[in-house]
């Protein structure tokens, strides 16, 4: 989607927006791996959270086999009840349908939903 608009701003030649686009996705998966930039207490809260019998869910703009890819790196996969990708979704966020798709994913009311962000 990202890669859609900067083309519709500047038209280039050469690759085409699927190529770029998978290799902006390897690339980032490759900087991932290189310095597992997992933030600070992200196990413990998840951890937390299942053990209050709470679901997990991840919503997010990424692809479905970028958060699989990067979940299972940081073995953290088998935590989480639901993932919810806006990849194939007609909008991205900071639209709430990929929160709303990861709500019904997990079964839950969208109200019951709090969040988490991968914010610095």
């Amino acid at each position: 989607m990202v890669v859609d608009l900067w083309f519709a701003q500047q038209p280039w030649s050469g690759p085409d927006r699927q190529e770029v686009t998978n290799r902006v996705i390897a690339r980032a998966i490759t900087l991932i791996e290189e310095t597992r930039p997992l933030l600070p207490g992200v196990r413990e809260a998840v951890a937390l959270c299942k053990a209050q019998g709470l679901f997990v869910g991840l919503a997010s703009a990424s692809p479905l086999h970028m958060l699989e890819k990067v979940l299972t790196m940081f073995e953290l996969r088998d935590s989480f009840d639901a993932l919810a990708s806006a990849e194939k979704l007609p909008y991205s966020k900071p639209h709430p349908q990929v929160y709303l798709d990861c709500a019904a994913k997990l079964g839950v009311d969208p109200f019951d939903l709090r969040g988490a962000g991968g914010f610095r």
